[in-house]
């Protein structure tokens, strides 16, 4: 987008331009990110003679966009009308961002890492959801590749809502997921994977000297994990003179023994 501040805006609900009627609007922070975004927009109540705001409004869908040459350069809010609230000569419009729609879609499935082609990858999981079972779009750009060394055996949803399904799937990772109006995309990634590229400078993009404060509460200097070993049985065959590294006088076995049983036959 061009350089500058953007003062151009244009609101449209349900394919109709309100820009007239505006009074303000007013987005949450979502700092979690893993969340649906959120807004509040405030029309004067005469703007129901080119919109129709009872409650067949609600589900309808809403665009805000904003520039500096057009109003149109950047999309800063895509999603549907949650409620209307009538407020004396003001209308005020909550709305919630695409992400939403993802509470009003259940799933019934498992999937296991040795039968489905996720092949337990919690990332391909989470586009499975997004692209399968909703309308919106993920891909191998926005969703960040987590990698076969933390994979999920078994994902069980039963009647669960897509929603409820990607959040299981952040917590495992640590990771955070979210809807970019921009443009129009699902995004799955490490807590603070993105880079905006600015290094903040005081004096020359930081107007004031900040006031630092210091929270040393989650800070450790030693940490002690505690536990012990867990034993497992497993089998190795072979044939001595045949297998690989078998002779008469030794064995190479894959791991560290704390106890061997052997078995021969007559013969070899």
């Amino acid at each position: 987008m061009t350089s500058g501040k953007p003062e151009l805006q244009t609101t449209v609900i349900n394919s109709i331009t309100v820009d007239s009627y505006l009074r303000s609007w007013e987005t949450d922070s979502n700092l979690g990110r893993s969340t649906i975004k959120s807004m509040y927009i405030l029309l004067t109540k005469n703007v129901d003679t080119v919109l129709t705001t009872d409650k067949t409004l609600n589900g309808k869908a809403v665009t805000v966009q904003r520039g500096i040459i057009t109003t149109t350069e950047q999309y800063i809010f895509r999603g549907e009308v949650v409620n209307v609230f009538p407020d004396g000569g003001i209308l005020r419009v909550l709305l919630a961002d695409k992400l939403y729609e993802t509470t009003k879609k259940t799933v019934t499935k498992s999937w296991d890492i040795n039968i489905d082609s996720e092949a337990g990858k919690i990332s391909e999981i989470f586009l499975t959801l997004i692209n399968d079972y909703t309308t919106l779009t993920a891909d191998a750009t926005t969703v960040q590749d987590s990698g076969t060394i933390f994979t999920i055996k078994k994902f069980t949803m039963r009647a669960a809502t897509v929603f409820n399904g990607l959040e299981r799937l952040a917590e495992l990772l640590g990771w955070q997921f979210y809807y970019d109006p921009d443009d129009d995309k699902v995004y799955f990634e490490p807590k603070g994977y993105t880079n905006s590229g600015i290094t903040l400078t005081v004096g020359t993009n930081v107007v004031r000297v900040p006031k630092w404060q210091y929270d040393s509460t989650q800070l450790f200097n030693i940490v002690k994990l505690y536990g012990s070993e867990y034993e497992v049985e497993t089998t190795e065959s072979g044939q001595v003179g045949v297998t690989s590294g078998w002779t008469t006088s030794e064995v190479p076995l894959t791991y560290t023994p704390v106890s061997v049983k052997i078995f021969a036959d007559a013969g070899t």
